[in-house]
């Protein structure tokens, strides 16, 4: 018998791949990767060929303004470590686009990266 969570898992998995079923060669590009639980806030950077390079997190503070300093954190190490000026694929990995996940957006972009 699969319990209430199991099946709210299994729907949010299958409507991000319905969502990127679509998209193609995104693999063969940058990304940051976000994930989001009620307390933390973690991005990683990956790079082409899908290895994680780089993560940075705040534990214990769920605020915006905690995000946005992820957001500047993690542009920060990629200006310093990547070379080419290429745009950056943000995967908001199912999280919807708001509050915390848009703040760490915004302050990537607000450190000069592009999105």
């Amino acid at each position: 018998m699969i319990n209430r969570s199991t099946n709210l898992k299994i729907a949010k998995r299958t409507r991000v791949k319905r969502k990127f079923k679509g998209i193609h060669n995104l693999s063969k590009k940058a990304s940051v990767c976000v994930f989001r639980s009620n307390k933390n806030i973690y991005a990683s950077f990956i790079n082409e060929a899908g290895q994680c390079l780089h993560t940075v997190f705040l534990k214990n503070s769920g605020n915006i303004d905690a995000a946005k300093s992820v957001g500047k954190k993690i542009s920060e190490w990629i200006k310093s470590n990547k070379k080419d000026s290429e745009p950056i694929v943000f995967n908001r990995n199912g999280f919807r686009y708001h509050g915390r996940v848009k703040a760490l957006a915004d302050g990537m972009r607000e450190s000069g990266i592009a999105i």
